[in-house]
This record gives C-alpha cells, sequence and structure tokens, in this order.
C-alpha cells in the first residue's frame, strides 16, 4: 500500500513538473507564422453569448468598432488580463490584418482578421503560449448582429479546436464554466455602455 502511494506521488509530481514546465512564459514571442488551416466550425467546441441592444445593427457594430470589446472584458477565474498589442501585418480590425496579443504572465497568442462587414466581424486565433494550448489547438472568434424590429442582438461565438480528443471534454467544461461566463460578462458590460452613452 506504501508502494502504491509513493507511486502516486510521484507520478502527480512529476505531471505537475510537466504542466508548470510547458506553460512557462517563452522568452521571447512566438514567431507569427502561417495560420494554420481552419476546420470546419461544426467540429469545434462552441459557446455564445448574447446580449439585446437597442437601435440597429449598424448602430450596434459602430460602437464596438469605437470601443473595442476587450475594455468591457476582466480577467479572473482562471482567464489572464490582455496587457498590450504588436502590429505584425496590416491595421487591426481591417480584414486580413494580424497582430500578436500580450497577455498577463508573459505569454501571447496571435489574432488575424477573417472577416470583417456592417453587421459581423470574424478573427482567428492560434500559436496559445499559456496553459490554454494544453486544451486548444486554435480558436475562431465571431461578433454577429442581427435585428430584431426595432432593437439588436449582438452575438459573440467561441469556436474552439481541441488539441486532441481525450481534450475535448476539458475544453467543452472550460469553455462553459470558465471562458463562456468571462464572454457573458463582457457583453453585459458593453450594454451597459452602449445604454448609457
Amino acid at each position: 500500500m506504501r508502494k502504491f502511494l509513493l507511486g502516486g506521488l510521484i507520478l502527480i509530481g512529476l505531471a505537475i513538473g510537466i504542466l508548470a514546465w510547458t506553460t512557462q512564459p517563452p522568452k521571447v514571442p512566438p514567431v507569427a507564422d502561417m495560420p494554420p488551416a481552419l476546420p470546419e466550425l461544426t467540429t469545434m467546441e462552441t459557446f455564445t453569448a448574447s446580449t439585446l441592444l437597442p437601435g440597429t445593427p449598424q448602430d450596434a457594430r459602430a460602437f464596438m468598432q469605437d470601443k473595442t470589446i476587450l475594455v468591457f472584458l476582466q480577467a479572473g477565474n482562471g482567464i489572464p488580463a490582455v496587457t498590450g498589442f504588436t502590429a505584425i501585418d496590416g491595421d487591426f480590425p481591417d480584414q486580413g490584418a494580424t497582430r500578436r496579443v500580450e497577455i498577463e504572465g508573459g505569454h501571447y497568442v496571435v489574432e488575424r482578421v477573417l472577416n470583417t462587414s456592417a453587421t459581423a466581424f470574424q478573427y482567428q486565433v492560434w500559436n496559445y503560449t499559456n496553459f490554454a494550448k494544453l486544451l486548444v489547438s486554435q480558436s475562431v472568434g465571431q461578433f454577429t448582429f442581427e435585428a430584431q424590429g426595432d432593437q439588436t442582438l449582438m452575438s459573440w461565438t467561441y469556436y474552439m479546436e481541441p488539441t486532441h480528443q481525450l481534450t475535448r471534454p476539458l475544453l467543452a467544461n472550460f469553455l462553459e464554466t470558465r471562458f463562456g461566463p468571462y464572454m457573458q460578462a463582457g457583453l453585459d458590460r458593453f450594454q451597459t455602455a452602449y445604454m448609457t452613452q
């Protein structure tokens, strides 16, 4: 029994050591290489947050263009804060533009604008260097603005591709319990600011 417990403790210690090593911040920012090929969105884990706003989709889209959603996001519950950006190619948020996003703790991701219009905005995220790289190989974020009478339904959807089928349940849980609530809280703050402008 003692040998079994000792063996278990050694394995747990080894796993913690590997986890700590693989999530250390890089000494230099990752190369913004060619983005990975996009899989079918229907094959990715997904979460959608939404809010109802007065006015037209164009009104809501213009407000988001003026005040990026990042203004309304708050780190916590395992979600780190964004601390800065470095332009790589083009002017964000123009279509095709690429930038490196700096995350607290010395980590990074790379973002590229896939599509932008008066009623939608879609972007790809890859090269995660923090703990997320254990679960996510790449993501697609998408904002849509849909007219509903004299109001607009603003939706923010994240599609995440798991690193492996074995990590899919963990990724689904991360979206549902951590990243999803982070998205919804950001949209709720966006709505408050929009309603009081």
